[in-house]
């Protein structure tokens, strides 16, 4: 696969401005992930938010009661969240624009597949690095992917790429073996995250069949890695 860092925050920039509504099916993803950060944590906690995506996940975060901060590549959507009274800052999860040891959480959902190995193992450091001690980091991976079957072909450069940017695919082992380096109290499980709320019966057999294939890790759920663990 031929796809630059430079080109997949284009990729990015462009839903960002253009198409917001293909995040739409995350804020599920978003909610739970905030409301798990939120257990155990005071009142006015601070938050980071790595990949902003529509901006959902922080707004939810200061919903419920954090200080949120958020970075991401494009500088636009940094723009929008600023006006939101966050603050919102242009960089990346292995590149994060924050001082040392001012975060209480830090959540990175859907974005560590979008790094080579190298760039995971410099990005875990960061996210330390502004953890404060005993910090709480929080974050989804998808389970096994196939990343071929997500690879496509553009006539106009004639490369092969992922569609959506990533470069990694992870077992539960995997994200254990890669958190044990600078993380301790390390948990991983399977979760499909699907919506009940405002469905009739039959929606919320299928949401429930689905919740239970995805813990089991069926591909047909599209399951993700949920893992959390604190800094060493």
């Amino acid at each position: 696969m031929n796809f630059s860092s430079k080109k997949e925050n284009e990729l990015w920039d462009y839903f960002q401005q253009n198409d917001i509504s293909v995040f739409s099916n995350n804020h599920m993803r978003h909610e739970k992930l905030v409301e798990f950060a939120k257990k155990g944590m005071p009142t006015n906690s601070s938050l980071l938010n790595i990949g902003a995506g529509d901006g959902y996940l922080e707004s939810y975060a200061l919903k419920n009661g954090f200080r949120v901060s958020s970075c991401d590549p494009s500088s636009k959507t940094m723009e929008i969240l600023k006006e939101k009274k966050i603050d919102a800052r242009v960089g990346s999860a292995d590149q994060i624009p924050f001082e040392d040891e001012v975060f209480d959480v830090v959540i990175a959902t859907e974005i560590f597949e979008h790094l080579t190995e190298k760039e995971f193992k410099k990005a875990l450091k960061e996210v330390k690095r502004v953890l404060k001690p005993n910090g709480l980091l929080v974050g989804t991976v998808p389970f096994q992917e196939n990343l071929s079957e997500n690879e496509v072909y553009c006539p106009h450069c004639s490369n092969r790429f992922h569609r959506w940017g990533h470069f990694q695919t992870f077992k539960e082992s995997d994200i254990c073996n890669l958190l044990s380096l600078d993380f301790t109290n390390i948990y991983t499980g399977k979760r499909t995250y699907v919506i009940f709320r405002g469905r009739n019966f039959f929606g919320k057999i299928k949401s429930l069949i689905r919740s239970i294939l995805g813990r089991l890790g069926s591909p047909m759920a599209y399951p993700k890695i949920f893992f959390h663990a604190r800094r060493s």
